[in-house]
């Protein structure tokens, strides 16, 4: 149960809209959050069984679906549906269901069938995809794909190309559906000679067709590929991001597009004096102008983060900027869920680096226009540190994440932010009964279907050491 296996990974999510130092106002905890524990299918485990929450999308105003794993009484890992409505009011009631399966999955127990979902999108509030993966009666490691109609859900083993492995070690993190019949999934599949290849996924109606991502001339021939994200602003143009292995072995950063039916594929430009180099996440406000964000390694090991602007096949790269007071060459990340593009001319990439202090700061990244700019991300009094990685824009003049920062007690603590241009508002994020003292958690989705509500989804550690999924509802 891959995201159970992470539950204590401190990762979080933070907001910038403006180019000055943000003002910051900071509360004790939340009065305008909710958060409730998420809700359990029947069946499933003792009170101490685990549960997680990886991502959420908001169709409509008053309806989200946050999708996670959790343990059933056996031990086997499921997949968890969460459906909550009245968010415009802030007191969503959810409702759970347990993620159907292909003919052919494991039978509960401790050996499966170890399903994780990884992403959902909604293009309309009764039609939504999830993708992850999960094992067969055989052991092996299949892709998923989720589809509801309404209220119902149906499973299918995904399809692969020619040539796929009898254990293909599938997964599709990602997906994007640029209408209700059309979707794009993402991901990686082993084939017969043992490599590791990017994978594309397309949806006509119900049917999938899988496609093996093309790669740039100069790639190894035995290709260690993946695609780990994809944004698509129409039915006939998408944008994936990734990384492959070039011929002499060393990770570049990959990108592939969509035009019509066919996919080109390029390498991704690099600043000066990298050696290596990978994509996280991208995102598309047009079908002409795409912003993708990730990592890059200089030959001395350096990492620095790696942003980029263009379409197609034509990209320009640029190094990500550091506030003052980092550290020297000071390591930074700008993991998945980075990144969003609220208009043609704004993003918002938020992450972490160094800072001169010894601590790991939150990085907070704001285009206008080609250039960035930098901030350190605020946070509350007596706070440390903190960590970034996902951020929701639902205009351009306001951003909500959620988070987590190492507060004066030496806990890990959630965070929120909420705000635009210099004025921040950021709050302690409040958490459900029973959780530890220092309860280390983890938002990896954040969504905003309008500027007055949002929904942050995770989960946290509670006091008897489990990771428990949770969901925050608040003003946005």
């Amino acid at each position: 149960m891959e995201h159970v296996a992470h539950a204590t990974t401190a990762v979080a999510a933070v907001f910038l809209a403006g180019l000055a130092a943000p003002a910051v106002i900071t509360a004790p905890s939340g009065p305008s959050w909710t958060v409730t524990k998420a809700v359990l299918p029947s069946g499933a485990g003792a009170a101490g069984a685990a549960a997680t929450l990886s991502g959420v999308a908001c169709p409509s105003a008053v309806m989200c679906l946050a999708v996670g794993d959790y343990l059933d009484s056996s031990g086997g890992g499921q997949g968890l549906l969460l459906t909550g409505h009245g968010l415009a009011q802030h007191g969503a009631a959810w409702s759970a269901s347990r993620a159907p399966l292909p003919a052919g999955a494991a039978k509960p127990g401790e050996e499966g069938p170890a399903v994780s979902l990884g992403s959902v999108a909604c293009p309309s509030a009764s039609a939504c995809v999830a993708v992850g993966g999960y094992t067969d009666s055989s052991g092996d490691q299949q892709a998923l794909l989720l589809v509801s109609r309404g209220s119902s859900w149906t499973a299918t083993k995904a399809p692969l190309p020619a040539g796929a492995a009898t254990n293909p070690n599938a997964y599709l993190p990602d997906v994007a559906c640029p209408s209700a019949t059309t979707c794009v999934a993402t991901g990686s599949y082993t084939d017969s000679s043992g490599d590791q290849q990017a994978l594309l996924l397309v949806s006509r109606g119900s049917s999938w067709t899988a496609t093996n991502a093309p790669l740039p001339a100069g790639a190894t021939t035995s290709a260690s590929a993946s695609l780990s994200a994809v944004a698509c602003p129409s039915v006939a143009d998408c944008a994936a991001a990734g990384m492959y292995i070039n011929s002499s072995g060393h990770q570049q950063a990959l990108l592939v597009a969509r035009r019509g039916s066919s996919w080109t594929a390029s390498r991704a430009p690099l600043p000066g004096g990298a050696a290596a180099g990978w994509l996280a996440s991208v995102a598309c406000p047009s079908t002409a102008t795409c912003t993708a964000a990730g990592d890059y390694t200089t030959s001395g090991d350096v990492n620095y983060g790696l942003l980029l602007a263009g379409h197609g096949s034509s990209w320009t790269a640029a190094k990500a900027p550091l506030p003052a007071g980092a550290a020297a060459n000071a390591e930074v990340s700008l993991p998945s869920q980075d990144l969003a593009c609220p208009s043609l001319s704004s993003c918002v990439a938020a992450g972490s680096y160094l800072g001169a202090s010894g601590y790991t700061q939150g990085l907070l990244l704001a285009s206008r226009g080609s250039s960035w700019t930098a901030a350190r991300a605020p946070l509350p009094g007596g706070a440390k540190g903190g960590w970034l990685a996902s951020v929701a824009c639902p205009s351009a003049a306001d951003c909500v994440a959620a988070g987590q920062y190492y507060d004066s007690s030496g806990n890990w603590q959630g965070l929120l932010a909420a705000g635009h241009r210099s004025s921040w508002t950021v709050t302690r994020a409040p958490l459900p009964a029973g959780a530890a003292t220092s309860p280390g958690p983890w938002f990896p989705g954040v969504a905003c279907p309008s500027a007055a509500g949002c929904v942050a989804a995770g989960y946290y550690t509670d006091s008897s050491g489990y990771p428990q999924g949770m969901l925050l509802t608040g003003p946005g």
